[in-house]
C-alpha cells in the first residue's frame, strides 16, 4: 500500500479543498469565534470523519447504502439539520462586536453541529465506500488495516485542512468593517446551509 499513498494524499486534499457545508461552517465559525472556534468546528469534522471510518470497516455504511429506508431516513435527517442551521443563520442579528467579544454560541455547540453536519450527511458514506477502497489493492494481505489508515489519513488530513481555511477567517476579525463582513458571511453561509439540505433531500444511493 505505501506505494498508493502518495497519490490517495494529492486526492484526498483535492477533494478536501472543495467547498461544502462542512467548510462553510467552520469559516462562519472561524468568523464568529475566533481560532478556537475554527477548532472547534475541525474537532467535530474530525470526529464524524472517524465515526464514518469505523462504519465503513465495520460494514455498516454498506448496510447504510443498501438499505433504501435507512438512507433515506439518514439524508432527511442531514437535510433538516442542514435547513434549521441555515434558516437559524439567516434569521439571527447577533455577531461579536469586537476581535475579543464573547461569541453566543458555545465552543462544545460549535463541536456538536460541526460533527452533525458530518454525520448525518449520507454522502459521506458513499464516498468513503466509493473512494477510499480504490486505493487498496486487490489482493492486499491485510485489507481492513489498509482501510484503517486510509481513513485516518484522510480524516487527519479534512480536520487540518478545515482549520487552516477557518483560522484565515478568524484572523480576518481583526481588519476594519470585520463585524459587517463576519454578518455577511453569516448569511451567505445560511443560505447555502439551505441550498445544501434541499440538494441532499433529493440525493438518491446511486
Amino acid at each position: 500500500m505505501p506505494e498508493h499513498l502518495l497519490l490517495f494524499a494529492l486526492a484526498s486534499l483535492v477533494l478536501n479543498l472543495t467547498p461544502g457545508p462542512d467548510m462553510l461552517y467552520a469559516l462562519t465559525r472561524g468568523a464568529t469565534h475566533g481560532t478556537r472556534g475554527a477548532a472547534a468546528a475541525s474537532l467535530g469534522n474530525l470526529l464524524g470523519s472517524l465515526l464514518h471510518t469505523l462504519f465503513v470497516i465495520a460494514g455498516i455504511s454498506a448496510l447504510l447504502v443498501a438499505s433504501a429506508t435507512a438512507f433515506t431516513i439518514l439524508k432527511l435527517a442531514g437535510a433538516a439539520y442542514l435547513i434549521y442551521l441555515g434558516t437559524r443563520a439567516l434569521l439571527s442579528r447577533s455577531t461579536p462586536k469586537a476581535p475579543d467579544a464573547k461569541p453566543t454560541a458555545t465552543l462544545a455547540r460549535v463541536c456538536r453541529e460541526s460533527f452533525l453536519i458530518h454525520t448525518l450527511n449520507p454522502k459521506v458514506a458513499i464516498f468513503f465506500l466509493a473512494f477510499v477502497p480504490q486505493f487498496i489493492p486487490a489482493d492486499a494481505q491485510t485489507p481492513i488495516r489498509d482501510l484503517t489508515i486510509l481513513g485516518l489519513w484522510f480524516t487527519l488530513q479534512a480536520a487540518l485542512v478545515l482549520f487552516l481555511i477557518a483560522t484565515l477567517s478568524a484572523a480576518a476579525r481583526r481588519i476594519p468593517a470585520a463585524e459587517r463582513l463576519a454578518l455577511i458571511l453569516k448569511r451567505l453561509t445560511g443560505a447555502l446551509l439551505i441550498t445544501f439540505g434541499a440538494r441532499l433531500a433529493w440525493a438518491t444511493a446511486r
